[in-house]
């Protein structure tokens, strides 16, 4: 038996911040759903859905940071190769410099 709610709110700011605040008022009344539904379950039910909610959490929270550390991998190879080509640029400039001031 679950109840449909709208969240129709007008809510400040940026519309990704507005789209932000939605999705987790929306999030909070889902919790609320559940909780009414936990209710209903034993104590131990109720535990074994909470851990595997925090599961499902940091499960999460590991699959963000994994693909940030991807992210910030490529940038860094990124910035390797510039940092090469800068310095081969440099180097032949310097050699370019000497052989100019030794004729």
């Amino acid at each position: 038996m679950f109840l449909s709610y709208t969240v129709s709110l007008s809510l400040p700011g940026s519309l990704g911040h507005r789209q932000q605040m939605r999705k987790t008022i929306k999030s909070g009344i889902l919790r609320i759903l559940d909780c009414q539904k936990f209710a209903k379950l034993s104590h131990h039910q109720w535990v074994v859905c909470l851990c595997r909610e925090d599961l499902e959490l940091i499960q999460r929270g590991i699959s963000q940071l994994t693909e940030q550390y991807s992210i910030k991998c490529l940038e860094n190879a990124a910035l390797s190769e510039r940092l090469e080509a800068q310095t081969k640029t440099i180097r032949a400039n310097c050699l370019q410099i000497h052989n100019l001031l030794s004729r």
